[in-house]
């Protein structure tokens, strides 16, 4: 967000294995959907 990238979602959501996870809007990446994921013991 602070670089310009849109996201899906304000804040991260929870995602499996106590990770979170994020979206990128597909107009921020050419038309694809990326998933972003922090690892749980980061």
């Amino acid at each position: 967000k602070g670089r310009g990238v849109r996201l899906i979602d304000e804040q991260p959501r929870s995602g499996a294995h106590k990770t979170r996870i994020a979206f990128l809007h597909p107009a921020a990446t050419g038309g694809v959907l990326m998933e972003l994921v922090e690892d749980s013991s980061a």
